[in-house]
């Protein structure tokens, strides 16, 4: 079950890094609560790749 979530957020990380609207995702995965611990992890790591990518802007 983990590896289907994992799945689905890495396709949504894609798709919206793809999109460049990096403070909407921001806000998006903030509202976002997952309920495995490992799940969690992952959310905050996706966080703070989030916040590096908006701080940096475009390229």
């Amino acid at each position: 079950m983990e590896d289907l979530h994992l799945h689905q957020i890495m396709n949504c990380l894609q798709m919206l890094i793809s999109s460049k609207i990096y403070y909407n995702t921001f806000k998006l995965i903030s509202q976002l609560s997952f309920p495995h611990y490992s799940l969690r992890k992952i959310n905050f790591q996706l966080l703070n790749l989030l916040k590096v990518l908006n701080s940096k802007g475009d390229p």
